[in-house]
């Protein structure tokens, strides 16, 4: 991997890396865990293994979604992936950290357009303060090495929940 881009941000290292392969990895710090794994231009390959069974798995359960809300931002992979291949999908997507997202825009290729936004804040304080309902969302915040722990507890699931739509997941 050849590291193309190092920078500081309020939360984090970021690292931008690319291998021979054209795969483009996010990292938190040198050391730390890929993040995102995008094929640069290609927003249907899913690298991660996560990835390839979060969504699909999704789609098992919610045939027709409209509205999503992706919760952690990386890459931009997961939001990148549901535009490609749902564009009249409402997509909101929430990152604490407003380093990560100018690098998914300048990096990984991730666009806003007038149904996907990008917000900036705690994904814990954006869903206590949504008002939108959504179908499907996807928990996707990931620090250096864990989930941040006010994104793990049973109040923050039953209000995720709460944010959906009959049907949603």
């Amino acid at each position: 991997e050849r590291i193309i881009l190092e920078q500081k941000s309020p939360y984090n290292t970021i690292l931008v890396s690319e291998d021979d392969d054209g795969l483009r990895i996010l990292r938190f710090g040198r050391f730390g865990a890929r993040q995102s794994v995008v094929k640069t231009g290609d927003f249907g390959h899913l690298e991660l293994p996560y990835a390839r069974v979060m969504i699909p798995a999704a789609f098992l359960l919610v045939e027709r979604p409209r509205a999503a809300l992706v919760i952690g931002l990386g890459g931009g992979t997961i939001p990148s992936f549901l535009r490609k291949r749902f564009p009249d999908m409402k997509i909101d997507v929430v990152d604490i950290d407003p380093g990560v997202v100018a690098v998914a825009k300048s990096h990984f290729g991730f666009r806003e357009d007038p149904l996907m936004r990008a917000h900036v804040q705690d994904g814990r304080r954006f869903v206590e303060q949504a008002k939108e309902r959504y179908d499907l969302v996807f928990l996707d915040g990931f620090g250096t090495d864990s989930v941040p722990a006010h994104l793990t507890t049973r109040e923050f699931f039953e209000l995720g929940r709460s944010r959906l739509n009959p049907g949603g997941v």
